[in-house]
């Protein structure tokens, strides 16, 4: 049974900040499966490729859900960006989604947008398999993730043609 305080960092598993060892693969699915981190989900398709996001949670049932947006200028950037973060506010009582989106100049405004909204509208339609709380989905971003994250909130309009416009709160 693992700690609710475990931790890793640094290449070392740290358990209540007192105890610290080198950790193996196998070590860390061990607690990857204990902190209840799923990888590479796919969300959406856009063409051939697969967006896929990463889920954290600590706690069981329904919890409110945190988008995390990486930053990046629009143009670089990775779900993986905020593994830690996500990590530490699942010990809060909350389930955390990074999320991969499309990058410029490849894809151009609007597709990050679209992706993100995208993302919200995948989370509603299976908050029952996610185990999320459909009415309490909020964002979280730095540099174009906060951009992404505040588009969320705000926008009036979706940028998927033909799709329902989703926001978060």
């Amino acid at each position: 049974e693992l700690e609710p305080n475990l931790s890793l960092r640094d290449g070392h598993c740290a358990q209540g900040g007192d105890h610290a060892r080198k950790f193996t693969v196998a070590g860390v699915s061990r607690i990857i499966r204990a902190m209840g981190v799923q990888t590479a989900l796919p969300y959406v398709t856009r063409g051939s490729r697969k967006l896929q996001f990463d889920m954290y949670r600590q706690a069981s049932g329904t919890l409110p859900l945190v988008v995390m947006l990486h930053g990046g200028g629009w143009i670089s950037g990775d779900r993986s960006m905020y593994s830690e973060e996500a990590e530490w506010l699942s010990g809060f009582g909350f389930a955390c989604a990074s999320i991969d989106y499309r990058l410029a100049p490849l894809d151009p405004f609007p597709a990050a947008v679209a992706d993100a909204q995208a993302f919200v509208r995948y989370a509603r339609a299976k908050s029952g398999e996610l185990d999320i709380d459909p009415n309490r989905i909020y964002a979280f971003g730095n540099s174009a993730g906060g951009h992404l994250a505040a588009m969320l909130g705000l926008c009036d309009k979706s940028f998927d043609e033909g799709e329902p416009l989703e926001r978060v709160q």
